[in-house]
């Protein structure tokens, strides 16, 4: 078994990386005794906790309880219904709704050929049938 020889303070060299034994922190007490800290909030934090606050309204009689981005979205689109020009070019820029396309009508073009394809199957269906 072979004893490992400690340096006495005197031998102890100072240099890069190696701070004056004085100055090291001492067993068990941490360099940093605040603690990490917490994350400061940036300006996209703090409008998306205003926009999702729960607030009341009145419309007529009933109290409704919307966010602000609900309220945001009824005062722009109000304004645009009483014909604010900027309003109503937002509204139609921002709709989604918009550009949808029309539900598909069946014509009469398409009961014929319906009626066509339908008339085909039966007839191979009759014709298998026929040749078991």
């Amino acid at each position: 078994m072979s004893k490992k020889s400690k340096k006495s303070d005197a031998d102890y060299e100072v240099g890069y990386g190696k701070p004056p034994k004085a100055t090291q922190f001492k067993k068990g007490q941490s360099g940093n005794k605040k603690g990490r800290p917490k994350k400061s909030r940036n300006f996209t934090t703090l409008l998306t906790e205003e926009l999702d606050e729960v607030m009341t309204i009145r419309e007529g009689n009933i109290k409704k309880r919307i966010t602000a981005r609900q309220l945001m979205a009824k005062t722009v689109v109000r304004a645009a219904i009483n014909g604010d020009v900027r309003q109503q070019q937002f509204v139609a820029k921002h709709d989604d709704g918009a550009d949808e396309p029309e539900p598909f009508r069946v014509t009469e073009e398409d009961e014929a050929e319906f009626a066509a394809m339908l008339a085909e199957y039966s007839k191979e269906a009759k014709d298998e049938n026929q040749s078991d």
